[in-house]
C-alpha cells in the first residue's frame, strides 16, 4: 500500500481494493442514503428524538438546537427542555456509530479516548458538578464518575501513550446515562428555584452547575462530532433526526464516474477579495449581569486598541487550499513553524485532513469527509485545517502575493472589529441548521461573510485570561490549565455549535495539531505588522540575575516580589515536566540509577559561588526526578504510601514562605487556631468526642511514642511489672516507642494473631491470667490495617476488653482510619472508642511525607512534662488541659504542619476523599474476584480495606511466586511488594494512589495472565 492511503485516517483500508480505485462495498458505504439508524425505543436513554413532542424537533423532522434560556426570566418547562434538547441531540449523533466497535476504537492519532468516554462523560460531569454545588448527595455509581470524570487534553503531537483502559460494555453505559437522566428530571421538576418568578440565576446559585452540566454536553456534542469524522467511514451512518448536510453538497458516487476536473476561481468557489477595516477601541468581556450562562474565561472585560488592517471577505476555501497543496505547500518546510513541519513528517501529512483521495496515487483528486459521509468536494466550502496548517499558507500566501507585510491569522481584538462591521447583534445565534458546513459565502452582508457560525476561526492569541479573571469554584480546571501559552483561540463557532458556543461571547482553544471544525481567514496588517492586540503567552526564561547596584546594601536572599515569582515559575516548569511524564515513567525498579550522575557527587566541592536556580532545578529534575520510586504513579501499589497531591504542596510552599512558629499561641495566633480546627475535623471524621484533642506530628512514629507516654502517665505503674499487648502483626513503630518510653523488654507482651487478627478471647484470659500474677496490664494496642495483609483487629470487642479491664485502649490506623469514611467499612467500628488513634494522612490522604496524626478521647491527659523550666517560655498551669502545641508532644520547633490538610480539606471537600477512598476499596475487591477467577493462582488474604495478597497455587518452594513478582516488577509498569504469610511467599498489592484508577488493576492482570504461562 503507498504511504499516501496508509496515512489518511478517513479511509477504511480494509474495503480498498487497490491504490487506484474504490472497491464496491466502500462504494455501497458511500452512497447511504441520511436516514440511518432511528434505533428502536431501547436505546434511548432519553427522550425518543422520534416523538412529535421531543424538544427542537423541526417540520422535516430533524432536531435543531434551542436557544441559551435567560436565567432571569426562564421558566421550569424551558429549562427542562433545553435539557432535554441537549441530551437528545447527544443521543442522536452517538445513534450514528453503527456498529460497537465505534465506541470502543481509539481514534487514529491515539491522543483522545475513545468514543465511549465522550457517550458518558457529560452525564457524569452532570452528577459531579451537582455533588460539588449541594444538590446532590448520593450517586448512581462512584467508579464510573471516576473513570469517565477526565478527559485528554493532548500535550504533543507525538504523544505515543495508548489508551489501555477496558471501559465498562455498552449496555452498562446507556443504563447509568439512564440513571443520570433520572435523576436530573426529577430535580428539574421539584427544585424550588426553578418555581414561577423565581429570583435570577447567577454564579453564585447552585443552579449554575445545572446550567454548567447543559452546556459541558453541547461542546462535547461537537468534539465528539469531530471524533466521528475521524472513524472508518463503515462504522458510521447518518441517524435519522440529525441535521441533513448543507443541500449544496452531493454524496460522493463513483457511478457514472465524471472525469475530475481541477477547481476554477470564481467558477468553482468565489474569488477572495480584501477588505479595509478601520482601527478602533474593542472591549472584549462578557457583563457578570448578562443573564445567559457562560464560562469563566469569558469574563473580566479588556479595551483593547487595534489598527486599521485588512482581511479577506471570507474565510479560505477549499478551493484555494488546493493551490497551496497542488504547489507542494506540504512539501516545503519553508512555509511551516519549526513545530509545525515536525508535526506534518511525524504524521506524514500532503493534504488537509479531512481530505480524500479518490483517484489514482499522485493524481490530487479529492473528496471531502463530513461526520457521517463522503461529499463530492465542495471547493466553495471553507477548508478545515489545524493552526500549523493555517500558519503554513499564511507564509505561502504571502511569498506568492509578494506582500510588503507578513499575512497572519486573526486577532481576538480584531474578530470584535469584524462583529462591528457585520452588525451582529450581542446575541445567541442560530446554529446547527445543518449538520455540515457550507459555503463560505454564508451569513455575507455587502462585504463580509462567515463571521460566524459556519466554521471556527483559528486565532493569533493564545488562550489567556480577560482582565479580572476569576475561577469559578465549580469548574477550577475548565480554563486555567490552558493559559500556558500553547492553545490557540478560535472563535466564531461551527456549524455544530450550540448553546454558549453559538454565542458571540464564547473564547474557546485547542491545541494547534487539534482538529476541530475550524478553518481561517487572514489578515494584512499593513504597516503595523503584529498589532499590539495579538495576546501570546511566552515561557520566563529569563534566568535569575541578582541587581548589582544594590548588592551592597541587600542581602542576596531578599528577593523581591518579582525574583519569588520568576522562582516559583522555574519550579513549576522544571516540575511540570516531570509531572506530565510521571505516569509513563517505571514506578520503580528502573528509577534506582546511581543519583550521583551530575549534582550529587561527593568528589563536588562546596559551592563559594551562587548558580543560576533554573539551571539547578533541571538537573535535580534529571536526577532526583527518575532515581526514587514514584509513590504517586498509578502502577506503585507496594508500601503504604499514599500519593502527595499538589494542593498540599501548595500549602507547604505558603507555609515555608510565610514561616509562622505554630508552638504557641500568641507567636501566631491565626496558625494556631487553624491547627486546632485540623484535629476538631479529624475527631469529627473519626467519631471521637469534642472533649477530645490531638496534635499534628511528623507521623505515626511520634503519634505513637506521644500516646504511649500519655498512657505511661495516665496508668502509674512499677517499672517491670508493666505490661503492654500487642499483635504479632504491630507496626514495629510500637516497639519503638516502648523503648523510647522506658520500656523494658520484657513488659511487651506479643500475642499471635488468627488469620492477621487478634483473638479476643486469648487477648482477654492473658491480661487476666498476668494481673493474677500480680502483674499490672497497663495498654493494649489494636491495629486498623496491618502492614502485611491489611487486616483490621476485632476493634469493638477488643475497646470493651480494654474498659472492662481499665486498660488504655490504642488503636493503630496509620494506613486504614481514613477508611471510616466509608458507610461500608463497618469492619472499623469500634475505633471511636480509642483511648489513643494515630493516622497518617500522609498514606489515605494523600499528603507529602511527614504528616501524622495523634488523637485522644481526653484532651487533659495529652501533656508532655517539660522536666525543667525556662525563663524564654511562657509559665505552664498544669491545671488546665494543655493548649500550647509545644506542651503536647517533645517538638519545640516545628513547621507549620496544618495547613497542607486544612488546605486540601477546604479545597477538595471531605466528598472527593470519599469518593478516592471507594474507588480503591472497590478495585481492591475487583481485583480479589479476578485473582480468584484465574485458576492459577491463589487469594491468600481477602481485602479488609484495599490490601490483598496472593500466590500461585502448588508452589511449595514459593520460586514461582517470586518469578512472578520480579516480572511484575520489571515491566516498568507496575511496582508491587511481598511479604511472609501463612509460611509462603506472598504477592502484597496496597491499592491507594489517586491515580490508580481501573485500568490500571486491568492492565496488572492482563499482565499477570500473560506472564504464568512463562513461569
Amino acid at each position: 500500500m503507498s504511504s499516501n492511503l496508509t496515512r489518511n485516517p478517513n479511509l477504511d483500508l480494509d474495503s480498498i481494493e487497490a491504490e487506484s480505485q474504490i472497491s464496491e462495498a466502500w462504494r455501497r458505504n458511500l452512497g447511504r442514503s441520511h436516514c440511518g439508524p432511528s434505533r428502536d425505543a431501547s436505546w434511548w436513554t432519553g427522550p425518543n428524538p422520534a416523538s412529535l413532542d421531543c424538544p427542537g424537533r423541526q417540520d422535516d423532522g430533524s432536531i435543531a438546537a434551542l436557544e441559551t434560556p435567560d436565567l432571569a426570566r426562564c421558566t421550569r418547562k424551558d429549562v427542562q427542555a433545553y435539557f432535554d434538547n441537549g441530551w437528545v441531540l447527544t443521543e442522536l449523533l452517538f445513534a450514528g456509530l453503527a456498529h460497537e466497535e465505534a465506541f470502543y476504537r481509539p481514534p487514529y492519532h491515539a491522543l483522545r479516548h475513545p468514543l465511549v468516554f465522550y457517550y458518558v462523560h457529560p452525564a457524569v460531569l452532570y452528577v459531579n458538578k451537582l455533588l460539588v454545588a449541594g444538590l446532590l448527595d448520593q450517586t448512581p455509581n462512584p467508579y464510573f464518575e471516576r473513570i469517565f470524570e477526565t478527559g485528554v487534553d493532548e500535550m504533543s503531537w507525538d504523544d505515543l501513550s495508548k489508551n489501555e483502559m477496558q471501559w465498562p460494555d455498552l449496555e452498562a453505559c446507556r443504563d447509568y446515562r439512564r440513571q443520570v437522566y433520572t435523576i436530573m428530571r426529577g430535580l428539574l421538576a421539584h427544585h424550588p428555584g426553578l418555581a414561577d418568578q423565581h429570583p435570577p440565576i447567577t454564579m453564585d446559585s447552585p443552579l449554575w452547575s445545572l446550567f454548567m452540566g447543559f452546556e459541558h454536553e453541547r461542546i462535547h456534542l461537537e468534539t465528539s462530532s469531530v471524533l466521528m469524522r475521524e472513524l472508518p467511514l463503515r462504522l458510521l451512518l447518518r441517524p435519522a433526526h440529525f441535521p441533513p448536510f448543507h443541500p449544496s453538497a452531493r454524496l460522493f458516487n463513483t457511478e457514472p464516474k465524471k472525469k475530475w476536473q481541477m477547481p476554477i476561481a470564481g467558477q468553482d468557489y468565489p474569488q477572495n477579495s480584501w477588505v479595509d477595516i478601520a482601527g478602533g477601541t474593542v472591549r472584549i468581556g462578557k457583563e457578570e449581569a448578562f443573564p445567559s450562562y457562560g464560562w469563566d474565561n469569558e469574563y473580566g472585560r479588556d479595551d483593547r486598541e487595534v489598527q486599521n488592517f485588512r482581511c479577506q471577505s471570507h474565510t479560505v476555501s477549499n478551493g484555494e487550499f488546493y493551490e497551496f497543496v497542488r504547489s507542494g505547500g506540504y512539501r516545503e518546510s519553508r512555509w511551516w513553524s519549526e513545530d509545525g513541519w515536525s508535526w506534518r513528517c511525524f504524521r506524514n501529512i500532503k493534504w488537509p485532513s479531512f481530505w480524500t483521495p479518490i483517484g489514482p496515487q499522485g493524481a490530487q483528486e479529492y473528496a471531502l469527509r463530513n461526520i457521517f459521509e463522503l461529499v463530492e468536494m465542495p471547493w466553495s466550502w471553507p477548508v478545515v485545517v489545524n493552526n500549523y496548517e493555517a500558519k503554513a499558507y499564511a507564509a505561502w500566501r504571502t511569498h506568492q502575493e509578494q506582500s510588503k507585510s507578513q499575512l497572519r491569522l486573526l486577532t481576538e481584538a480584531e474578530h470584535h472589529r469584524l462583529r462591528r462591521a457585520d452588525g451582529i447583534p450581542a446575541s445567541s445565534l442560530s446554529h446547527l441548521r445543518f449538520g455540515s458546513e457550507g459555503p463560505v459565502t454564508l451569513g455575507a452582508d455587502e462585504k463580509l461573510a462567515g463571521i460566524f457560525g459556519n466554521v471556527w476561526q483559528w486565532l493569533e492569541d493564545h488562550f489567556h485570561p480577560l482582565s479580572g479573571f476569576k475561577v469559578h469554584p465549580y469548574y477550577d480546571d475548565f480554563s486555567t490549565p490552558c493559559f500556558d501559552g500553547r492553545h490557540h483561540m478560535i472563535m466564531g463557532g461551527s456549524f455544530i455549535s450550540v448553546g454558549d458556543e453559538a454565542t458571540v461571547h464564547a473564547r474557546f482553544h485547542f491545541r494547534p495539531h487539534f482538529f476541530q471544525h475550524a478553518g481561517f481567514r487572514l489578515v494584512d496588517p499593513l504597516s503595523n505588522h503584529n498589532d499590539g492586540a495579538v495576546q501570546q503567552i511566552g515561557k520566563n526564561q529569563t534566568p535569575f540575575q541578582f541587581d548589582s547596584d544594590s548588592a551592597a546594601s541587600h542581602s542576596p536572599f531578599e528577593w523581591t516580589a518579582q525574583q519569588l515569582d520568576q522562582g516559583l515559575q522555574s519550579l513549576s516548569e522544571a516540575v511540570g515536566r516531570w509531572w506530565d511524564q510521571m505516569s509513563h515513567l517505571p514506578p520503580a525498579g528502573a528509577n534506582r540509577s546511581p543519583v550521583a550522575q551530575s549534582m550529587a557527587k561527593p568528589s563536588h566541592e562546596l559551592p563559594e559561588r551562587g548558580e543560576e536556580l533554573s539551571v539547578l532545578l533541571e538537573l535535580l529534575m534529571r536526577d532526583l526526578g527518575r532515581s526514587q520510586e514514584i509513590v504517586g504513579h498509578p502502577g506503585y501499589m507496594a508500601y503504604v504510601a499514599g500519593a502527595a497531591q499538589p494542593v498540599a504542596a501548595i500549602a507547604q510552599a505558603l507555609a515555608m514562605l510565610l514561616n509562622p512558629y505554630t508552638g504557641t499561641f500568641e507567636t501566631a495566633p491565626a496558625a494556631f487556631e487553624l491547627e486546632h480546627q485540623v484535629i476538631h475535623w479529624l475527631l469529627q471524621m473519626m467519631g471521637m468526642p469534642e472533649q477530645g484533642g490531638g496534635l499534628i506530628t511528623s507521623g505515626s512514629s511520634m503519634a505513637i511514642f506521644s500516646a504511649v507516654i500519655a498512657a505511661r502517665e495516665a496508668h502509674k505503674a512499677v517499672p517491670g511489672q508493666r505490661r503492654v499487648y500487642v499483635s504479632d502483626q504491630a507496626h514495629h513503630a510500637i516497639g519503638k516507642a516502648l523503648f523510647g518510653a522506658g520500656f523494658l523488654d520484657g513488659e511487651t507482651v506479643v500475642l499471635p494473631s488468627v488469620d492477621g487478627r487478634l483473638v479476643v478471647r486469648e487477648v482477654q484470659d492473658r491480661i487476666q491470667s498476668d494481673r493474677a500474677k500480680g502483674l499490672q496490664p497497663l495498654m493494649l494496642f489494636a491495629t486498623a490495617g496491618t502492614t502485611n495483609t491489611g487486616r483490621v483487629d476485632p476493634l469493638d470487642a477488643l475497646a470493651t476488653v480494654a474498659a472492662a479491664e481499665k486498660l488504655w485502649f490504642h488503636v493503630d490506623a496509620a494506613y486504614g482510619g481514613f477508611f471510616r469514611l466509608l458507610p461500608e467499612a463497618v469492619v472499623l467500628n469500634g475505633i471511636e472508642r480509642a483511648d489513643s488513634l494515630s493516622l497518617d494522612p500522609h498514606k489515605s490522604l494523600y499528603m507529602p511525607y511527614g504528616t501524622g496524626v495523634l488523637l485522644v478521647r481526653d484532651k487533659h491527659c495529652l501533656r508532655w512534662p517539660r522536666g525543667l523550666d525556662s525563663s524564654y517560655m511562657p509559665a505552664e498551669d498544669t491545671k488546665q488541659p494543655a493548649r500550647n502545641l509545644t506542651d503536647l508532644s517533645p517538638e519545640l520547633s516545628r513547621d507549620f504542619r496544618g495547613l497542607r490538610l486544612w488546605l486540601s480539606l477546604k479545597v477538595f471537600g471531605l466528598g472527593a476523599y470519599r469518593q478516592q477512598l471507594a474507588e480503591k476499596w472497590q478495585l481492591a475487591r475487583h481485583l480479589a474476584e479476578q485473582i480468584k477467577a484465574e485458576p492459577d493462582l491463589e487469594l491468600s488474604a481477602e481485602p479488609d480495606l484495599s490490601i490483598l495478597n496472593f500466590r500461585i497455587k502448588g508452589d511449595p518452594d514459593d520460586q514461582r511466586t517470586a518469578a512472578l513478582l520480579k516480572a511484575i516488577n520489571s515491566s516498568g509498569r507496575y511496582y508491587l511488594t511481598s511479604c511472609s504469610w501463612k509460611k509462603h511467599l506472598q504477592i502484597r498489592v496496597c491499592i491507594l494512589g489517586f491515580r490508580t484508577h481501573g485500568e490500571t488493576i486491568a492492565g496488572l492482570m492482563n499482565f499477570i495472565r500473560e506472564t504464568l504461562p512463562r513461569i
